[in-house]
């Protein structure tokens, strides 16, 4: 649609079409790939190493990002309370570590 638009508009220098009434078409929504369970135990029992199983398991645990995740520090610990808290992405993140 935005190309129709630029070719009347700007190439054509048409200015008898409305160009408002123009429609968009809507683009279908793609619903998220969901793994199962048994499939989420697999990818974290792959992982070669201790710091990366540790990783996808905060990762999936609490949902944050993986940059957020990239950017912890002992410190965004809590193991009183057990809670660790992500204030480094977009969203502010208080997760409970089980």
């Amino acid at each position: 649609m935005s190309a129709l638009r630029f070719l009347y508009r700007k190439t054509l220098k048409r200015r008898d079409l409305a160009y408002d009434d123009l429609v968009f078409p809507k683009t279908p929504t793609k619903l998220p790939v969901v793994l199962s369970p048994e499939e989420v135990t697999c990818l974290i029992e792959a992982a070669p190493n201790l710091l990366y199983r540790t990783l996808l398991m905060v990762l999936y645990s609490t949902g944050i990002r993986r940059t957020e995740a990239s950017l912890l520090k002992v410190s965004d610990i809590d193991s009183a309370r057990r809670l660790f808290t992500s204030a480094k992405g977009k969203v502010r993140v208080t997760a409970t570590c089980r």
